[in-house]
């Protein structure tokens, strides 16, 4: 299998990941009522930083 086509569906893990603790920041905005957006923010981060390891993870395992 071509090394490109490993990497095809990292887009769509990223984008899933992101929407999904997204949805989980505003369920938690709107049941803890804070006034802002911080559990969203928290959420997506959180969601951004287990994306790009997973990422990392792959690529050192390819040994590229």
């Amino acid at each position: 299998m071509a090394r490109w086509a490993v990497f095809t569906g990292f887009g769509f893990q990223l984008g899933l990941t992101l929407y999904l603790s997204a949805r989980l920041g505003r369920w938690l905005d709107q049941t803890y009522i804070t006034g802002d957006n911080t559990y969203t923010l928290v959420c997506v981060m959180a969601g951004l930083f287990v994306s790009i390891y997973v990422l990392i993870r792959q690529l050192n395992r390819m040994d590229l």
